[in-house]
């Protein structure tokens, strides 16, 4: 089945499921979807990413953790984090630290309810060019000066989850 073929889970404010969708019958922008995103480490820096410039892509040529994905119906948020990580950066194993989960609603409007893990992964990794480009490992510091410097450059998926979890992150 093709991945855009796959129904994925909406929810409501409070996390609690309110139907699915097609992937592909997602409006980025106005339904809320429960995404799963993986914060990669390899010891003091931080896997992101440039999100591709693609059609229906929002916050397209922003940085962003990688990997991130939609929960999809009956996949647990452990099952999605360890599908998107070896879909989008070829990652299998290693062990996945909860974060938690959290409603967000970004400056632009757009609602998500994210479960978010955190792994160490020290290794080679093989990159999905649909769903990530251009990658960097930055350290606590060097994100930290870009969300001030350049905090635009920032997609607000990411910023979310930076602002709510950076505490907890292991660097």
């Amino acid at each position: 089945m093709d991945h855009q073929d796959f129904s994925v889970v909406l929810v409501n404010e409070q996390g609690e499921v309110t139907g699915s969708k097609a992937r592909r019958e997602v409006d980025k922008e106005k339904d809320i979807v429960h995404c799963v995103d993986v914060l990669v480490f390899d010891g003091d820096r931080l896997l992101v990413s440039v999100i591709p410039a693609r059609p229906g892509q929002i916050y397209p040529n922003q940085l962003a953790n990688a990997p991130a994905t939609m929960l999809r119906v009956d996949e647990t948020t452990e099952e999605a984090g360890r599908r998107c990580l070896q879909k989008e950066v070829g990652i299998e194993g290693g062990e996945l630290h909860l974060l938690g989960q959290h409603f967000f609603v970004y400056d632009d409007g757009v609602k998500r309810f994210k479960t978010a893990y955190w792994m160490n992964h020290v290794g080679p990794l093989t990159l999905n060019p649909d769903d990530v480009s251009d990658i960097h490992w930055m350290t606590r510091g060097e994100i930290e000066e870009l969300m001030i410097e350049d905090p635009a450059i920032m997609a607000p998926v990411f910023k979310g989850v930076w602002d709510i979890y950076a505490d907890q992150l292991p660097f």
